[in-house]
């Protein structure tokens, strides 16, 4: 009996430990941390580390489109069934994305592309949602 009290409290020990070590809000640890999205949106993240620069006009344009897509993305999360929601959301993403890219002027544009082309290149080429398979024997 008093095996079993000191098992199940030392196993009551590491549980609470390992919970109280988990960064709040169960965020990602570093590796597969993303930018945060309230801060100022990702793709303003994103042009920064690009190196395109930006006006205050299209900052300005970028951050509104930024707070929609939080807002799309917030009410997918809330929601009872994450991915039919995130689904029913593609749609209106898709659009903020165009609208995001439209701000943007060809120059700009394709310092963007370059900087994701190089980017895939060293994650080792696999694009988003691809991934590489062993070949079927």
């Amino acid at each position: 009996m008093v095996k079993c009290c000191l098992s199940m409290l030392v196993l009551f020990v590491v549980l609470a430990g390992t919970a109280l070590a988990q960064p709040e809000g169960g965020q990602r640890g570093q590796r597969g941390q993303r930018p945060e999205a309230g801060s100022r949106g990702n793709m303003l993240q994103m042009l920064e580390a690009a190196g395109v620069k930006v006006t205050d006009e299209q900052k300005a344009k970028l951050e509104k489109i930024a707070e929609e897509t939080q807002k799309v993305m917030a009410e997918a999360r809330e929601a009872q069934d994450r991915r039919a929601a995130y689904e029913a959301a593609r749609p209106k993403l898709t659009e903020l994305r165009e609208k995001a890219m439209a701000v943007l002027t060809q120059e700009q544009l394709e310092t963007l592309k370059k900087y994701r082309e190089e980017q895939q290149r060293q994650r080792g080429g696999e694009g988003r949602g691809e991934r590489k398979r062993a070949p079927q024997s």
